[in-house]
Order: C-alpha cells, then sequence, then structure tokens
C-alpha cells in the first residue's frame, strides 16, 4: 500500500476511498513502510472536515503508539489529542518494549544512550511531576550499580533545572555517583568554591615568568570523563569571568576561554590556576590516546607601545616563522602549513606581508594588523601557532 499527499492536506484525500480512509485498514508494517510522520499526521489532522474520520483516525494512531508502543519520538506534536492516561500507557508500553531491554547491560547503554535519553526527554510531556519522577528512579535504580556512571549523572544531570527533582535524585543517588560529579555539586552548592581555591594558591606567591605589562589570554581545551559541563554560574569572582564552551577538537569537553586578558600577578594567576584545579577535580583530562586536548596562550600587544617595538617584534618573528611550523607540530601530526593552505586561519606573514614596510602607518594600525578578527571574509588574524 502507498499513501499520497500525507504531508499536505488534499480534501479528495478525505473522500470515501481516499488516502485518509485507507489509513484506517493499514497494517502497521504497511504505515512503517510509507514513513509517516507524527508532524504530517498533525497537519492533516487539524484540517479534516469529516469528524466522524478525525475521530476513527485519532484512533488508529492511540493503537500504534499506545497499545504497540511503537515509537514516541516526535510525540509532542500530537500530545493534544491523546489523554494523559494515554500518554502514560505509550510510555509504559515503550519502556516494557524497547527502554528495558537497552538497561539491561552497560554494552546495550553504551549502543542505545541516545535512544534512552530521548526517551527521558520526552517523559516531561505527561506533566505529571510524581509520575515523571517515579519512571526515573524506575530507570536509575537499573543502572545505579553499573561501572560506568555515564548515565546515571546524564539523567541527573538533565533535570538540573528542575530544582526540586534535581535534589531529590542527589540526595537519593549520591553514594553512587563517581567523586567527580560530587566535587560538582559541592561547587554548585558554594559560591566561595574556586574563590577559597584561588586564594591557596595565592598564598604560594606564584609567578609564570611573563611581565606584568603583558596581556596574556590562556585558553584550555580538555576532555570531560562525564556528561556535564563546567558550572561557573555563581562562583564569586568567576562567574563571567571565563566562558565554558564547546570546541570540535574535545567533542566529550569543554573549551574554557577567559573573557578578558589576564597579567601575571597574584590575583589573576591564582583564579586561573584554581579554575585548572578545579577541572582536574570534576573530571577532565588529557587524552593520551587520541591527543586532542590542548591550551594556547594568546600574547597582546599593549606592552610594545611603539609603533617601532611592533616592527622589530614583526622582524624577528617573520625571520622564524617558517622555523615555527616544524617546531609547533608534534611527530605524526599534520604539518601545520599545510593544515593553513586549506584554512581561513592565515599564517602571519600570508595576512601581513610587506604593509608595514611599504605604508606609513601608525600603531593603532599597525595593532589592527595582528587583531583577532573571526569574519568569513578576512579570516583569523594573529600567531596561530599551537602546540599541543
Amino acid at each position: 500500500m502507498r499513501f499520497y499527499n500525507f504531508t499536505i492536506y488534499d480534501k479528495d484525500s478525505e473522500l470515501p476511498g481516499g488516502d485518509y480512509w485507507k489509513f484506517l485498514d493499514a497494517t502497521l508494517e504497511e504505515l512503517q513502510e510509507c514513513g509517516i510522520y507524527f508532524f504530517d499526521f498533525m497537519r492533516v489532522w487539524n484540517n479534516l472536515k469529516n469528524e466522524e474520520l478525525k475521530m476513527k483516525m485519532r484512533d488508529k494512531l492511540a493503537s500504534i503508539i499506545i497499545d504497540k508502543g511503537i515509537s514516541y519520538d516526535g510525540l509532542s506534536t500530537c500530545l493534544e489529542i491523546f489523554t494523559s492516561d494515554e500518554i502514560k500507557m505509550s510510555f509504559v508500553n515503550t519502556f516494557n518494549n524497547k527502554i528495558s531491554g537497552y538497561l539491561s547491560s552497560e554494552e546495550n547503554i553504551r549502543r542505545y544512550n541516545a535512544d534512552i535519553m530521548s526517551y527521558i526527554y520526552t517523559l516531561r510531556y505527561v506533566n505529571d511531576y510524581e509520575w515523571e519522577l517515579s519512571f526515573i528512579i524506575n530507570i536509575l535504580d537499573k543502572i545505579k550499580n553499573y561501572n560506568n556512571k555515564s548515565l546515571l549523572i546524564e539523567i541527573i544531570e538533565y533535570k538540573k533545572n528542575n530544582k526540586e527533582m534535581y535534589d531529590k535524585l542527589v540526595i537519593d543517588y549520591y553514594e553512587y555517583l563517581p567523586e567527580e560529579y560530587r566535587v560538582m555539586i559541592r561547587m554548585r552548592n558554594d559560591s566561595s568554591f574556586l574563590y577559597n581555591k584561588a586564594l591557596r594558591f595565592k598564598k604560594e606567591n606564584l609567578d609564570i615568568g611573563i611581565d606584568p605589562r603583558i596581556s596574556i589570554a590562556p585558553e584550555i581545551e580538555a576532555n570531560g570523563k562525564y556528561p556535564f559541563d563546567l558550572d561557573l554560574c555563581r562562583q564569586m569572582g568567576f562567574d563571567g569571568e571565563f566562558r565554558v564552551g564547546s570546541d570540535a577538537t574535545v567533542p566529550n569537553g569543554n573549551e574554557i576561554v577567559p573573557v578578558r586578558p589576564f597579567h601575571n600577578n597574584p590575583d589573576d594567576v591564582s583564579k586561573f590556576c584554581a579554575l585548572c584545579d578545579a577541572m582536574r577535580e570534576v573530571g577532565y583530562y588529557y587524552d593520551e590516546v587520541n591527543g586532542n586536548a590542548a591550551g594556547q596562550i594568546n600574547l597582546g600587544l599593549d606592552y610594545l607601545d611603539t609603533k617601532e617595538a611592533i616592527l622589530a617584534f614583526y622582524e624577528i618573528y617573520g625571520n622564524c616563522e617558517e622555523l615555527l611550523y616544524y617546531i609547533s607540530s608534534e611527530e605524526g601530526q599534520i604539518f601545520r602549513q599545510s593544515i593553513y593552505c586549506s584554512s581561513r586561519i592565515k599564517p602571519l606573514s600570508e595576512i601581513v606581508g610587506s604593509r608595514l614596510v611599504e605604508e606609513d602607518l601608525s600603531r593603532e594600525e599597525v595593532i589592527r594588523l595582528f587583531s583577532n578578527d573571526n569574519s568569513r571574509d578576512s579570516g583569523i588574524k594573529g600567531l596561530s601557532y599551537k602546540k599541543n
């Protein structure tokens, strides 16, 4: 059987013998072969004029997703046509038919993690706090003793914005959580966690060996052991100081970038040390096998207070640019110059070229030649050398 006009409403298909009436007699296999989505169904259903047909199509869909427990993806698009009890029955049947099997072993969890989480995301559509909580508890009880705690954390972390449920789950399953996540919980509950850490580092009078007048912007890319991001919200002295984002080099981790330039002074250095120490405690790490984590330090030009100083720096740099290409690539890596040839990130000499010599530029104009510019047209300017 083949159905037509199920992507847009067609009045002829509503006539006796039309495609919408055929829908009522189709087998589950035929419907699956047609690939009719909930969104398409609702677009048609909302435009039906025949109330008898409308109710019969609703009952047919109910028998598919409720009685059979066939699918829950996209269920939110058609919730309005089901009762709360019907939706709950759908989730129960889906759990019995699919999800319980996915949770039966750690190997299955790794294989079906995305399907399990998709199911959990849709539980909220029931809009029944106690029912959703009991269902989540049922799932957590099945996985709490597994060695791999990633799914346990991912489910609890998903409810972070529901403080009542999140707090209960944290308390009830605290003994099953790894130490890294417990540290993250303590950090969220203590706005002075990082501040106190920084104070301890400050007592050590650390000096990183850079002239304090030079501005620096250290960035960190690190893998995360568990599925949660470093949470700096409400951390005294840190909220707004760093941006926690994603980076393609660490798909299971984060890139931590300072919002403002840092300097080699007790306050800035102790903050950065506290941040690194906290990252280690909550499970960020360098992958020795893939070698995909990295760090880079961006140096500002404000230390070079004259145009002549910048020109001298550029001359020194230009004389060893090719050498830097060699020493910034580890053995086995793609030669960095080959990467830049096909990238919008260009070497400084190619961007600046001889303009510094040929043009009468002011210090401010010279600095703009070195400034970062993330627009697609002009590319990214700067010293783009990074050793992993």
